[in-house]
């Protein structure tokens, strides 16, 4: 496996690194006398900037684009398809650490303090991050037009429109590095004797541009799943931890 490190001392005889460094390196390298789980278990993930699980590159480069004010036109250059919501706040965004899939990983929760919210309908969460070969990469993002939420189970609901006048409901699991559509309910046009009709699809993976050929349902079914969609969000999930608590801990 790997193991993530941090320079401490550096002296001249190591000019590729620098006091405060941080990387990964092969555990091969590392004599380790503990478990992943002990290290875990004894480690305290809200007192030290290097014990973030895998994501403090990540996490700098939010707390920096906060406090650097960054524009519009900066956070479009990093690839993030709405960033309507991305967070400018050190009190009210921030991010919890979750093993969505039970696999050991914890994945990386960008989201809004917002999304706790005990009356109404939470806030979706933003984007999440998991490891791939020991390095961040960004596996979900919501947007306007198709919102992401934590469920009890640790998958994720997903709902939007498909168009100004379709609705699309999935449940989202995470296998591996990337989410699967577990099931999922469109509606969608479809075709009778050339005339052209609007429905409701009970789909999977393969939805995207084949919804017509899988199993259609009623109206009622529909909005009855997608109530359990919905009623299957976690309002509880964390710690939340602001974007100002992980400032604090920076040296």
């Amino acid at each position: 496996g790997w193991a993530q490190i941090k320079v401490t001392v550096s002296d001249k005889t190591s000019p590729d690194s620098w006091s405060g460094m941080i990387g990964c390196v092969n555990s091969d390298y590392v004599d380790c006398t503990c478990s992943s789980a002990e290290y875990a278990q004894h480690h305290n993930t809200n007192s030290t900037s290097d014990s973030w699980y895998g994501y403090d590159s990540v996490l700098r480069f939010f707390y920096n684009a906060i406090i650097e004010k960054w524009e519009f036109e900066e956070i479009l250059k990093y690839g993030f398809i709405e960033p309507y919501d991305f967070p400018n706040s050190l009190s009210n965004d921030g991010f919890i650490l979750l093993d969505l899939n039970s696999d050991g990983v914890k994945e990386l929760i960008i989201l809004d303090q917002g999304y706790y919210c005990s009356d109404g309908e939470p806030v979706f969460l933003s984007y999440i991050y998991t490891l791939k070969n020991g390095s961040p990469i960004r596996i979900l993002e919501s947007w306007t037009r198709s919102r992401k939420y934590i469920c009890t189970d640790g998958s994720v609901y997903n709902t939007g429109s498909n168009g100004a006048s379709y609705e699309v409901n999935y449940i989202l699991d995470l296998v591996g590095s990337e989410f699967v559509v577990r099931e999922g309910i469109l509606s969608g046009d479809y075709e009778v004797n050339g005339e052209l009709k609007t429905g409701w699809f009970l789909v999977d993976e393969s939805a995207d541009f084949t919804y017509a050929e899988h199993e259609m349902i009623s109206e009622e079914e529909a909005y009855r799943r997608i109530k359990q969609y919905q009623e299957s969000i976690d309002r509880q999930i964390g710690p939340f931890i602001s974007f100002g608590e992980y400032g604090n801990n920076l040296e």
